[in-house]
């Protein structure tokens, strides 16, 4: 009986093993809940300057600055034809963009150092406003794409430049071959016969012109007529995207009784 008493106290004394298991953490559960959540991107902001404003000083800016430099080129090509050294010297300087009238105003005379000085700033402003103007367009492409829209021409608009173009094409093309026909009764058949060629016909006349001045005039035709088809081609390049963007493809399944139709409408 002693013995049995002893048995059962030494059982009960003995702390009976937990059922509790201690599990081991997962170091990757672990890292992932220790890393921040990422916030969602915030939305762009708006460039401050309006889209149709922005295109408008990117335009205008251009035309100024292609104006104002070709009004240089001609002040120059007329100081070459002169043949005094000085007036070389002008004339290289002129032809310069920007700093070349800053840099024919100290070789001039003071007659024309304001004229000179007044070229080279209002080239400045020019090259200013259609740098402004690239700016706020490509802020505009950015916050577009960002924000996933898209911006078309009207339609009236691209028809509008290819019509100009065209016209303007002619027109140029009418004015130099009546420069062509000038040139040819004057006894300079080789350099009026150039002028014939459709868009390059200018650049090819220009090594036999018999002043600078007429060079350049005759590259001015070529650069119009070249401007001309540009925007041209841009109306029919707008229009053709236009229409692509409007193509839409909607594809419309039909299942029936031992049957199974898709239909796809192709919209314009």
């Amino acid at each position: 009986m002693n013995a049995l008493c002893l048995l059962l106290g030494t059982v009960l004394a003995v702390q009976p093993p937990t059922t509790d298991t201690v599990l081991a953490a997962d170091p990757a559960s672990v890292a992932a809940s220790t890393q921040p959540q990422s916030q969602p991107q915030p939305l762009p902001q708006a460039p401050r300057i309006k889209h149709s404003t922005a295109y408008g000083l990117l335009l205008g800016g251009g035309i100024a600055t292609a104006g104002l430099i070709w009004i240089g080129g001609m002040l120059g090509a007329s100081r070459l034809d002169r043949g005094t050294a000085r007036d070389r010297e002008i004339g290289r300087a002129l032809a310069i963009p920007v700093v070349g009238p800053f840099a024919a105003a100290s070789m001039g005379t003071r007659k024309d150092r304001a004229p000179f000085i007044v070229l080279g700033v209002e080239q400045i402003v020019a090259t200013a406003i259609m740098t402004a103007g690239a700016v706020g367009v490509h802020q505009h492409r950015v916050h577009d794409r960002a924000m996933g829209t898209r911006r078309d021409l009207k339609e009236k608009t691209t028809t509008q430049l290819m019509l100009s173009g065209v016209i303007a094409a002619g027109i140029f093309y009418g004015v130099t071959a009546g420069f062509s026909a000038g040139a040819r009764e004057s006894g300079r058949p080789r350099y009026g016969r150039r002028f014939l060629i459709p868009l390059v016909g200018g650049i090819a006349a220009a090594p036999n012109a018999p002043s600078n001045l007429a060079a350049v005039g005759a590259l001015t035709s070529s650069a119009l007529q070249l401007a001309s088809v540009g925007v041209a081609a841009a109306g029919v390049a707008f229009a053709v995207r236009r229409r692509n963007h409007k193509m839409r493809l909607s594809v419309a399944p039909s299942i029936g009784r031992g049957r199974a139709q898709l239909s796809a409408t192709l919209r314009f």
